[in-house]
């Protein structure tokens, strides 16, 4: 897919690929700005370049990275914008919309419409919990997920839960292997394991952490995190063998406690990206709050 940015880039737009160079760049900007969605976390933007041709632009202040194989232009890092400037910015780039605004410029930029069609889809709303809740799994929302942890405990009196480090990449790989065949090879599937791939490859440079659990040696469900912004980690990979029962709920469950202790209060496990099953399993963990996005379409000029 050919777009106007991609043309753009050859062209004098000054866009260039995201190369693991730019993290600092990254991570500075989503930090300082305290933008809380997984979308613009370095290490989603990194292990997804080869397949979406992440490009990115630093000017003024600002830092703009544009999907060129989805043909999406992220909302702008930096200060905000008028909503006028946005919009001028957007033409001057060749962007028909902007993606992945965030829901407190919305509310601060009164006179959005009058430049914008402004529109959300619930698809895209990321799923953030509350550590504590999820370490606790107390009271009556809990109870079916206390029931699955301790089935699992019971089943599998031998688990083990370990930090995960660079070591243990070969250990992540083969159970996501193991994932990608039960799901069954498709083109956003192997999207998804090339991505995991390249991230095990370089977990340490790229900062990353993680929680594994463990039955009779083997490892048979893991979470990879990759920082975050403020008390806020986020969750970038989750992979499970499908075949041993109950075991999520135990991982998840662990997950909240070792969270807390590393100072984050809160998690983001991203999108549902409108799948039935993924939704209702994200919301069985009933989340503290949805972080809530948009696209703003440009209007024609009068």
């Amino acid at each position: 897919m050919t777009s106007t940015l991609d043309r753009g880039a050859v062209t004098g737009l000054g866009m260039a690929p995201v190369t693991f160079e730019d993290r600092e760049l990254v991570t500075r900007y989503t930090r300082d700005f305290d933008l809380q969605s997984c979308m613009y976390n370095f290490l989603h933007i990194f292990t997804r370049t080869r397949s979406y041709r992440f490009l990115r632009r630093e000017e003024g202040g600002r830092l703009y990275l544009y999907n060129s194989h989805l043909d999406k232009l992220y909302y702008p890092l930096g200060a905000p914008m008028s909503a006028a400037e946005l919009a001028r910015t957007a033409r001057q780039l060749g962007a028909s919309a902007i993606h992945f605004a965030p829901e407190r410029y919305i509310d601060a930029t009164p006179d959005l419409a009058d430049h914008f069609e402004v529109t959300t889809l619930p698809a895209e709303d990321e799923y953030i919990y509350d550590n504590q809740a999820i370490a606790e799994m107390a009271g009556g929302l809990y109870s079916r997920k206390r029931e699955s942890v301790s089935k699992f405990k019971r089943t599998y009196p031998d688990h083990a839960f370990r930090v995960l480090g660079e070591a243990d990449a070969d250990d992540c790989l083969a159970l996501t292997e193991t994932w990608r065949q039960q799901k069954g090879s498709n083109a956003s599937i192997d999207y998804e394991f090339e991505s995991i791939q390249l991230a095990l490859s370089q977990f340490d440079a790229l900062g990353l952490s993680g929680l594994g659990l463990y039955v009779e040696g083997r490892l048979v469900a893991y979470d990879i995190f990759s920082g975050g912004v403020g008390t806020l980690a986020s969750c970038s990979y989750e992979k499970y063998d499908r075949d041993i029962r109950d075991c999520v709920p135990a991982l998840r469950q662990a997950i909240g406690k070792h969270l807390l202790e590393a100072g984050f209060t809160h998690m983001n496990f991203a999108r549902d990206i409108d799948d039935d099953g993924l939704r209702a399993s994200k919301s069985s963990y009933h989340p503290a709050y949805k972080l809530r996005q948009f696209i703003l379409t440009l209007k024609a000029l009068p």
